[in-house]
């Protein structure tokens, strides 16, 4: 006979006692893969508040995602980052006291498993330069999905590069340009 049914970390039901002819199976929940996963630890760093609060709830909303702080200037962010230790800051460029290009090098220096991505609205190659001199593990777009945004934070936590698309294709087309020239 059996003598208790319990149900382990996998979801999966298993019996103390004699085993039955039938393994059962429960689904897994939301709340078992949210307490499975290791979540990414972000700081966001942006000067509107109304942006920087709507990137928290979304990012909040992610199970893998932890919103660890915020900051609205470039030496706020600095000094977050020092004291949070993020695995990711998303940082805007535009910010006042120091700009993200800055803090993200000052940033790179002193904590380099900090990854950077530079979330803004300039689709310029000579900022993209600047943030890829700086540091920055990532660059995208303001104008960029949702899914495209959470795409780039992973990839940057994983210690990988990410362009957005049409960054990459702006970077391929002045190379381009400028190799055309030194012809």
């Amino acid at each position: 006979p059996l003598r208790s049914v319990q149900n382990d970390k996998f979801g999966k039901l298993f019996f103390n006692g004699p085993l039955p002819l039938t393994t059962y199976h429960l689904p897994i929940t939301d709340y078992d893969l949210r307490t499975r996963m290791t979540k990414t630890r972000i700081l966001i760093a942006e000067d509107h508040t109304l942006v920087r609060r709507g990137i928290r709830v979304l990012l909040e909303t992610q199970a893998d995602c932890e919103v660890v702080g915020e900051a609205a200037t470039g030496q706020e962010a600095i000094a977050q980052a020092r004291a949070l230790k993020p695995d990711v800051a998303l940082m805007d460029i535009g910010m006042p006291e120091l700009d993200g290009l800055e803090a993200t090098a000052r940033i790179k220096q002193e904590m380099p498993n900090v990854s950077v991505l530079l979330l803004t609205v300039h689709d310029d190659a000579n900022y993209l330069y600047r943030a890829l001199k700086a540091g920055a593990s990532g660059y995208i777009l303001k104008g960029a999905e949702v899914s495209e945004l959470l795409l780039a934070l992973h990839a940057v936590q994983r210690g990988e590069v990410y362009l957005q698309p049409a960054v990459a294709k702006l970077l391929v087309g002045d190379y381009l340009k400028r190799a055309s020239v030194a012809e």
